[in-house]
């Protein structure tokens, strides 16, 4: 013979329900939320920046210059006044991991 369920057997298996169904709801509405907050932060900042950069007049210049001092830097001098010291006295990527990591290790 088949027992049917109490009635607080049937509350609790339609509460358990329910908390699933709002848990599960809550999550996709805050992974929705934040998903919107950040596209519109992104899109306020973007905004930001190109009004920025489109109503100026000598700032473009001074830009300028700091890009060209920037590729300078880090191009130009990298390649005449920085040689690659590991690839020139060790052959193999095992040798010069082992030197850096004795040069790491020792006092």
């Amino acid at each position: 013979m088949m027992e049917f369920p109490s009635k607080d057997h049937k509350k609790k298996c339609y509460l358990e329900v329910i908390k699933i169904t709002l848990l599960k709801s809550d999550s996709i509405y805050f992974s929705n939320f934040n998903h919107r907050i950040l596209s519109h932060m992104f899109r306020k900042v973007f905004r930001f920046y190109y009004d920025g950069f489109r109503s100026m007049t000598w700032g473009r210049k001074l830009w300028g210059i700091i890009l060209i001092k920037l590729f300078i830097m880090f191009a130009i001098l990298k390649i005449f006044f920085f040689p690659d010291i590991l690839k020139r006295d060790f052959e193999s990527d095992r040798e010069r991991s082992n030197h850096v990591l004795e040069q790491l290790t020792n006092p």
